[in-house]
């Protein structure tokens, strides 16, 4: 609760207007942004005459500058005459009637929703977002109802001057509560589809206005009870029930699909039969109070804890609510993670695999809670669970407004979540935890009842479970400020300590062996050892930990690199530092407020390693709870001067938004268009459905579903390594690793894995590897002992867009070859070819082109047949391999039968400068384009490239050659998730071959060939590199192989950093990671970009 001193509505007087400059200023934004969009339109001021020309010819739909200049100091001039008019017309009536001090309130509502309103205007001009438009009509309503308002109050002070009745502003909230009850009856009724127009606003007014019209003027004459605050608090109570009306309303469609299974009822009809239980609950309620002639609920708790957040989850629930549709409409096309949370629910409710003890989620239960919960009441179906994705969002919200509600009375805390852009500084994964954990924390506090602190210990048990990092910094912030405030208040006697702390430590020590009985049972029906979860989830967290950081980075390091992980630690930090001085040296000058920011810096501090752990100071990860603390502050130390408070609130909040880029969101959506509708169910049928045309950009998903689905048994499944893992849930298959994430190289869960594969091998005839290499990283770098083991007991045969398809050893590839016709490489030619500032030469079969800096461009890449007809595939794939100079982005325009090229058939991609090795280009077209006759591409201006050859694929391709292609560049590598193992053992391995020693000095860009290979190297337990290397300046290094180097055949690379320094630098290479290495292998290449001193080149046998 927030003490009445706290309260907005109860401040003070005044010493400056604000009240009047604050509604003033909204009045004429208005207006002048009103002149601007008149002032940017260039129709508005057109040149009508001839003799109005600026050069000796004609101007069709030219501007008339000198009118629209005269305009501009118009609008300047006149904004400034009527902000003049307005102050003064304004502080004179204020004066005149509102002077008492009965109209405090609605002069301080007035003001707050001015600045509001300006600040939404501001952000719909910066942004466009007609969210922001909407929301100024709502706050345009609600000023019109505080105006009337105010013209009502001072109109029944004729007919009676009871100050409690007149002053009693909590009660003249459910004026603004009931018209939005009965302003969505009304949309209910009318069985449409519900939007929020100019006249449900309207209608919205009318409401209210009734409302005070009965209340101040005719009420007092019938019933003399409403002049009773005890009364005026039953009536308010007993209205409670109706306010969850609108809440409901989402929810009956849930409610009728539940009940579809045994019976029908329309939902419309449905949502009025709770409207009138709504209603029935109300009198009920109003009765039982009436007759023990008191409240159960105080008026203002009602209000903040009851009728506020029944409002609020009403307007987040809309915002959010889908009720069916097709797979990008509910999952929002997100095929990575839905197939990653996805299959851990499937896994579930198909094999009864427990979460975080069968199969590890990397995200823990947050991303499947909400899932589970639907399939547990409507039963399980794979997309349909993902309907009640809303509920996330809505706990956000909630928390949010609990959170800001400690500083501010419950309407303020309200209002600043729906008209503010909220959401955008908020990461919802974390903050439902953390913020919850904080609140109780303070409750705990307040009132240090052992019922308090064992529900804080149960959330943050429960948000370990959700999502392991938040519940862990909620537990560290709550341990650190405990210690801290006893030790400031009990100081170092021990015992004192002891007797305080003793029931609590009894406690906990309970609730963990509560929870330990629940663990140990849990894996005793799942049939897995006790240690194998816990391993599991500590190497999934522990094993990103970084191995260096660029050398570079120094000099070549992003902006929000510095804000992340050193501007705001350190204001963090600060607000811990200011935290313990208060309490060593100003025991007294802290609050709960301030323990509640203290809190979140903790938890944001505990958080914010987890960026550099993922992307080693690379990027900006995550800003965390850096702007949020920002914001709270200053209603720490101004408490009395609120609207200040909420004025540099908005300023951070905006300021910090620019600055870091973080997209304005906002927690409600903009209701002018359609938001929600009622659907009825008859047999609770399926509401998500698939399409394969959802699945154009994502490469052959749906593609892959098929094939698996056509060529696995019943009891078999298959095992990937391409992060795809939503056939998975297509095809009802069962998981047999332990955990659904892939970018580790931990030993335990890489050996863990293999075992899982060893002894299902029989059930795993395919296996899936390409995909997405998560930041860039080949998968089998990561995890290369399960590569190996795939190397060694699997061969591969084809693949389906970006996958790869690998057979197991002993089946015969024939029966899961599907029946594609001819299908081959088609290979392109340039007959005639249309060029606009390029230069082209044909060199050593290759073609050079040398663009210039105005559009260049070179049309008429044709090939050897009159057009390209794409097979069973999802997608054709245009194949370029290439040399280039420059960094840039490349356009290639594909003509359809022949038409002209266009925008629309166009796709964009990147190439990189890579002047000594090659590079691969693919670009994937879209599936709907069935017939190409040619190609035009635009490369990046002032360019050299060099296309060496090119093909067109089509997506299944079970012709394949033994290459499998991937960016096997160790410059990203140990910097972004990725751990080696100490390698000082393994120098110690057994020589397989010593491709040089006794050291030779290697020029900048000088290839130098190594063919001393032996003919037999045991590869059965994988090989290393080894390089000793002494490099006075930074540089690459590329290492080539394969079996002929005459060969045209591309070899494979291996790229890597080069450290300098004045002493050899070790470098260790898990070669047989990559497929090639399981080849013929007769020479080695290298090539550094600088200098080098080359000591030891070998082949080690792994480990």
């Amino acid at each position: 609760m927030v003490s009445s001193q706290n309260e907005l509505s109860q401040s003070k007087a005044y010493q400056l207007p604000i009240d009047v400059f604050a509604i003033v200023s909204f009045i004429c934004s208005l207006y002048y942004f009103y002149l601007f969009t008149i002032l940017i339109d260039s129709r508005n001021f057109p040149v009508t005459s001839f003799l109005n020309r600026i050069i000796g010819v004609g101007i069709l739909n030219g501007v008339d500058t000198a009118i629209r200049t005269k305009f501009y100091l118009f609008a300047i001039i006149s904004t400034g005459v009527l902000a003049i008019f307005l102050v003064i017309a304004i502080e004179k009536y204020f004066s005149k009637i509102m002077s008492n001090g009965l109209f405090n309130a609605e002069r301080n509502y007035l003001a707050f929703f001015s600045i509001l309103g300006i600040t939404n205007l501001f952000l719909f001009f910066i942004s466009k977002n007609h969210l922001f438009q909407f929301n100024l009509h709502l706050i345009f309503t609600l000023m019109c109802c505080l105006i009337f308002l105010i013209i009502v109050k001072n109109y029944s002070i004729k007919f009676h001057k009871s100050e409690g009745f007149l002053k009693d502003f909590h009660f003249m909230h459910i004026f603004f509560t009931i018209p939005f009850v009965t302003s969505f009856l009304f949309l209910v009724l009318k069985n449409d589809g519900f939007i929020i127009d100019f006249y449900s606003l309207v209608i919205y007014f009318y409401q209210f206005l009734i409302l005070i019209i009965i209340y101040y003027i005719y009420l007092p004459k019938i019933n003399i009870r409403i002049f009773d605050p005890n009364y005026r608090n039953i009536l308010i109570c007993s209205l409670v029930p109706i306010c969850f009306y609108p809440v409901s309303i989402p929810l009956t469609n849930e409610l009728q699909f539940w009940l579809s299974r045994w019976l029908f009822i329309d939902a419309r009809i449905l949502s009025l039969i709770i409207f009138i239980l709504f209603i029935m609950m109300s009198f009920m309620l109003y009765h039982y109070q009436l007759k023990e002639k008191r409240a159960y609920i105080n008026i203002e708790s009602c209000q903040n804890n009851y009728v506020l957040p029944a409002i609020l989850s009403a307007l987040i629930i809309f915002s959010n609510y889908v009720s069916g549709g097709s797979f990008t409409q509910v999952l929002r096309g997100n095929v990575f993670e839905h197939g990653l949370t996805s299959t851990v629910i499937q896994q579930l409710f198909d094999y009864g695999a427990f979460p975080q003890i069968d199969i590890a989620n990397p995200h823990g239960f947050m991303d499947i809670y909400s899932p589970i919960l639907y399939s547990f009441i409507n039963g399980y179906y794979p997309f349909d669970c993902f309907l009640w994705s809303w509920i996330t969002p809505l706990l956000v919200a909630l928390l949010s407004y609990f959170l800001l509600k400690e500083f501010m009375e419950g309407s303020t805390a309200f209002f600043l979540v729906i008209f503010l852009p909220l959401l955008g500084i908020l990461p919802d994964e974390h903050c439902i935890i953390i913020f919850l954990s904080a609140i109780l924390f303070v409750k705990f506090l307040r009132n240090s009842h052992l019922c308090n602190f064992i529900l804080l210990e149960l959330v943050i048990l429960f948000g370990i479970t959700l999502r392991p990092e938040a519940g862990i910094a909620s537990l560290f912030a709550v341990l650190l400020i405990t210690f801290l405030m006893i030790y400031s208040k009990l100081g170092t006697d021990i015992k004192k300590n002891l007797n305080f702390i003793f029931p609590y430590c009894i406690s906990t020590i309970t609730i963990l062996i509560i929870f330990g009985f629940i663990f140990i049972f849990l894996c005793y029906i799942s049939d897995t050892p006790l240690i194998s979860p816990i391993i599991r989830i500590i190497n999934m967290y522990i094993i990103n930990d970084p191995s260096g950081t660029y050398p570079d980075l120094f000099s070549n390091y992003d902006i929000k690199v510095v804000l992340q992980y050193a501007l705001f630690p350190l204001f963090s930090l600060s607000i811990l530092v200011f935290f313990i001085w208060s309490l060593l040296f100003k025991r007294n000058s802290f609050n709960y407020q301030l323990i509640i920011i203290v809190f979140i810096s903790i938890a944001s501090l505990f958080l914010s390693q987890r960026g550099i752990q993922r992307h080693s100071l690379m990027e900006s990860f995550s800003l965390f709870y850096t702007l949020v603390l920002a914001c709270l502050i200053p209603f720490v130390w101004c408490q009395q001067k609120k609207i200040f408070s909420i004025i540099f609130l908005i300023i951070i909040l905006i300021c910090g938004g620019l600055i870091t880029q973080i997209p304005l969101n906002s927690f409600q959506t903009d209701f002018s268009n359609s938001f929600f509708s009622f659907n009825n169910w008859h047999e609770h049928e399926n509401r998500v459905q698939i399409h394969k045309n959802e699945f154009n950009e994502y490469n052959g998903v749906y593609d892959l579903g098929i094939y698996l689905q056509q060529f696995l048994k019943h009891n078999e499944t298959y095992y990937d390594l391409s992060n795809f893992l939503l056939p998975f849930t297509i095809l009802r298959k069962e998981y047999i690793p332990h955990s659904v994430i892939t970018p580790n190289a931990g030993e335990w869960f890489q050996n863990e894995t293999i075992q899982s594969l060893r002894d299902n091998l029989d059930n795993i005839p395919i296996v899936i590897t390409g995909g997405w290499h998560i930041d860039g990283i080949p998968t089998e770098f990561r995890n290369y002992r399960i590569a190996e083991y795939i190397y060694n007991n699997y061969r591969p045969i084809g693949k389906i867009d970006m996958f790869e398809v690998w057979l197991r050893n002993d089946l015969n590839q024939n029966l899961y070859t599907p029946n594609l016709g001819q299908v081959e490489s088609i290979p392109f030619l340039i007959e005639t070819p249309e060029i606009h500032n390029i230069k082209i030469e044909n060199k050593n079969s290759s073609i050079i082109l040398q663009s210039e800096n105005d559009d260049p461009y070179i049309a008429n890449l044709i090939f050897n047949r009159s057009y390209i007809q794409k097979i069973l595939s999802a997608s054709t794939t245009l194949n370029l391999f290439y040399y280039s100079d420059t960094n840039g982005q490349i356009q290639i325009f594909y003509s359809i039968n022949g038409s002209p090229y266009c925008e629309k058939n166009s796709m964009f991609g990147n190439i990189y400068e890579s002047k000594s090795e090659e590079n691969l280009f693919s670009i994937t077209i879209p599936h709907e384009i069935n017939n190409i006759t040619s190609f035009r591409m635009d490369p990046p201006n002032n360019s050299n490239l060099t296309l060496r050859s090119g093909f067109i694929t089509p997506s299944f391709d079970f012709k394949l050659d033994t290459k499998i292609n991937r960016d096997f560049s160790l410059k990203k590598l140990p910097y972004i998730w990725g751990t080696f193992d100490s390698y000082s053992m393994f120098l110690k391995k057994p020589i397989m071959s010593l491709l040089k020693e006794g050291g030779m000095n290697i020029g900048n860009n000088e290839p130098i060939l190594f063919s001393n290979i032996p003919n037999i190297i045991d590869k059965k337990s994988g090989n290393y590199l080894y390089l000793r290397i002494k490099s006075d300046e930074a540089g690459d290094i590329s290492i080539k192989y394969g079996n002929d180097p005459q060969s045209q055949e591309i070899p494979a690379i291996i790229n890597f950093n080069l450290h300098p320094n004045y002493k050899s630098v070790d470098y260790l290479i898990r070669i047989s990671s990559q497929w090639e290495w399981y080849q013929e292998v007769k020479y080695f290449e290298l090539v550094s970009s600088v200098p080098i001193f080359l000591e030891k080149f070998e082949i080690l046998k792994g480990d």
